[in-house]
This record gives structure tokens, C-alpha cells and sequence, in this order.
């Protein structure tokens, strides 16, 4: 996304704020050719935004998405980093109604927040502090959800883990099944058979036959050889990794790329294809 989308109420505000009347015509004059901006997750009508030191705010949010508060963080010392907020996956029920609200949290853990930039952030969405009895209430709501969320996130991994242990066994069994008996290797496993023939012999043929995949292949190795490179090279791919790595608790558990390899001669395992099942 981009800053040329619809303006929301606080810019209303601003702008009636520094312009008068001539705001008003600015915002439905812009938001008449504008995009809507409706990118990523829809945001609850208020979010509570939390930093690093457990300070808390309410923002104003109805109508707009998580792709806004990407484009517009609050202010940062450090103008490299931007420590835009992002919903937690956690939501609470209001203390004087059935509503819920989003909680917000900030997207990078090395990216600080300060009580003063929350809160002018705060004043540009129209939202306020909450302190006393409600943050009490909200923090209390807030902490059982979130160890709620871990645990539900341990188990996760856990079966991920024994997932990943259970293809690694499948993996070393079609490997010695290839040395011993590459015929019934063959039989057993025709397609992956051919993809890792054709991989070795001509990679050319592979990348036409299997254009999704060897370019996943390519990814996969250059993350893995080069981190830098693959962020520079890669900077959508590379940003949603870490937004699941940041869901997931700092972990990144949706592939594994310790049986990578594209050189069968110095390392003759499998590398992650999807293979057939004997019948």
C-alpha cells in the first residue's frame, strides 16, 4: 500500500483543524478518487494499542483495516525502523458492553515505542489513555488470553514437530530405498524420481516442468545461504515470514529447510518434494 488512499475521520479532523471549512472539501474531494485502502485484517471499531512498557490507549479504528497502521506508525527516534502496530491475534470484550476490541501490539520486538509517541498516536486516531480500574480490567482480560494463545501455540509446534520428525523418517526410507533398490525406488516413486532426475540432468527441463517449485527451491536456498540478499531480493516473501514468525511467538515453524539441497553429489538426501504414496 501506499500513502494515496482514503483519508479516514482523524484526517478529517486534522484538516478542519488547519483549514476550516476548505478541509472538508479537501477529504471527499481525495477520498472521491482515492483508494479505499482496504488492506489486510478489518480493524475492530476501537483497538487497544499496547507498547513495550505495558502503557495502553484506545484507538479510534472503525472502518479501517491493518494495512493502514503499516503505512502510518506513530512517530519513531530512530526514522529506519519503523514500529508500525499489528493486531496480536488476541481480542477482549469490552467492560461496559458486548463489544470486543482488537489489541494491538507493536510489529517489530527490537522497535521501541514511548509512552509520549503512543500517546500523541493516540490523539491522531482520537483515542484516549486508559488507566486505573479499566486498564486493570483490560490487562487482566488481556494476560489470561494471551497465555491461552501460548499454549495454544506450544501444542501447535509441537504437532508441527512431529510432523516434521515423521516426513524426516519418510525421507531417510526412500533414501536408503534409492541406494539399495533405485528400480523400486523408481516404481514406488516415479514423479519424485523424475523431478530429482531431471533436477540433476537438466535443470533447465525442471524449471520449465516444475516452475513453481524450482522457484521455490531458489528462495528456500537463498534464504538459507544468504539472508541479506534474500530480503533485499525477496521483500514480500521475506516480510510475511516474519509476520508469522511474530504470530507464531518468534518462531518460524512453517517449513524446514534443513534437508535443502540441490548438489545430489556431495549430499544424497531429499530436499523437500512432495512424493507419491506406494499402493
Amino acid at each position: 500500500m501506499t500513502d494515496s488512499y482514503q483519508m479516514g475521520e482523524a484526517d478529517l479532523v486534522a484538516l478542519r483543524k488547519e483549514l476550516g471549512p476548505l478541509g472538508d472539501g479537501i477529504y471527499y474531494l481525495w477520498n472521491a478518487f482515492a483508494p479505499s485502502g482496504q488492506s489486510g485484517d478489518e480493524l475492530t471499531g476501537w483497538c487497544l494499542a499496547i507498547n513495550q512498557n505495558n502503557d495502553m490507549f484506545f484507538l479510534k479504528t472503525g472502518g479501517y483495516y491493518s494495512g493502514y497502521l503499516e503505512d502510518h506508525p506513530p512517530k519513531n527516534p530512530d526514522p529506519s525502523r519503523k514500529n508500525h502496530f499489528w493486531p496480536s491475534g488476541i481480542d477482549v470484550k469490552s467492560r461496559d458492553s458486548d463489544a470486543r476490541f482488537m489489541v494491538l501490539r507493536p510489529f517489530w520486538w527490537d522497535a521501541y515505542c514511548s509512552y509520549d509517541n503512543l500517546r500523541e498516536y493516540a490523539e491522531w486516531w482520537n483515542g484516549y489513555e486508559v488507566t486505573g480500574e479499566e486498564k486493570d480490567y483490560y490487562t487482566a482480560l488481556i494476560k489470561a488470553a494471551e497465555e491461552e494463545q501460548a499454549k495454544r501455540r506450544k501444542a501447535k509446534q509441537e504437532q508441527e514437530r512431529k510432523a516434521r520428525e515423521k516426513e524426516r523418517e519418510e525421507k531417510k526410507a526412500r533414501k536408503e530405498l534409492r541406494k539399495k533398490d533405485p528400480a523400486s525406488y523408481r516404481r514406488l516413486f516415479p514423479q519424485e524420481a523424475l523431478k530429482r532426475e531431471l533436477r540433476k540432468n537438466s535443470p533447465e527441463s525442471y524449471r520449465e516442468m516444475y516452475p513453481e517449485e524450482a522457484a521455490e527451491r531458489e528462495q528456500r536456498k537463498l534464504r538459507k545461504e544468504s539472508p541479506e540478499e534474500y530480503r533485499r531480493t525477496y521483500p514480500n516473501e521475506w516480510l510475511e515470514r516474519e509476520k508469522r514468525k511474530i504470530q507464531n511467538g518468534g518462531f518460524s515453524s512453517d517449513d524446514d529447510d534443513s534437508d535443502d539441497s540441490d548438489d545430489d553429489d556431495k549430499r544424497d538426501d531429499d530436499d523437500g518434494d512432495d512424493y507419491e504414496q506406494p499402493f
